[in-house]
């Protein structure tokens, strides 16, 4: 048996017990409209990991991506995603994979505090929030800026939603502002 390999198959059984199928080293459900991802991501070295939480909206990411979401889907393919680390104590955090009583805190903190952020992230103006303050504002990386205005446009602001794009296109790298400015034309109308 592998470091890893003890603490994934009790992380599996937390996990399975509460719906979530499991492919290697993550875990999807769908839940009210929403796909739940957990993604364990071992560090360079092997010798440490960290739990990855987050929550796709369909409707965002169909209108981002153009298309459905990948039938079993990772981290960072949601629109809303922190790490277990950062929802304990506002810090990263990687645990020691030949720990046990570390991986046994993993998987309470995943019980205890991964799993009720998921369930939050279950609204719009949840992910909104999210989107807004994990970053000390509004996003500054393109999928979590256009997630922003596509969920202001969702909770009925297309205004908004096109202000935020108009914003990004303007601020953007030449490699985003292609997919940028189709969302624009698509939803706002009209481009910069």
């Amino acid at each position: 048996m592998t470091k890893i390999s003890g603490g994934i198959n009790d992380l599996h059984a937390l996990l399975k017990s509460r719906g979530f199928a499991r492919k290697g080293r993550i875990w999807n459900r769908a839940d009210s409209g929403y796909i739940d991802v957990v993604d364990v991501q071992v560090s360079k070295s092997g010798d440490r990991c960290t739990i990855n939480v987050g929550v796709i909206d369909p409707d965002i990411y169909r209108a981002c991506w153009d298309g459905e979401p990948p039938a079993f889907s990772r981290d960072e393919q949601c629109t809303v995603r922190t790490r277990l680390g950062f929802l304990l104590t506002g810090h990263d955090r990687w645990w020691p994979l030949d720990d046990e009583s570390e991986w046994a805190d993993a998987i309470a903190a995943m019980e205890n505090e991964g799993l009720a952020f998921i369930t939050r992230m279950h609204s719009a103006s949840a992910m909104e929030d999210f989107l807004r303050t994990s970053n000390g504002g509004e996003p500054r990386y393109p999928p979590e800026a256009i997630y922003l205005a596509l969920m202001r446009m969702k909770q009925g602001d297309e205004a908004e939603g096109c202000r935020l794009l108009t914003q990004l296109s303007r601020s953007t790298t030449d490699a985003w502002r292609p997919r940028i400015e189709g969302i624009m034309s698509e939803k706002c109308g009209r481009t910069v």
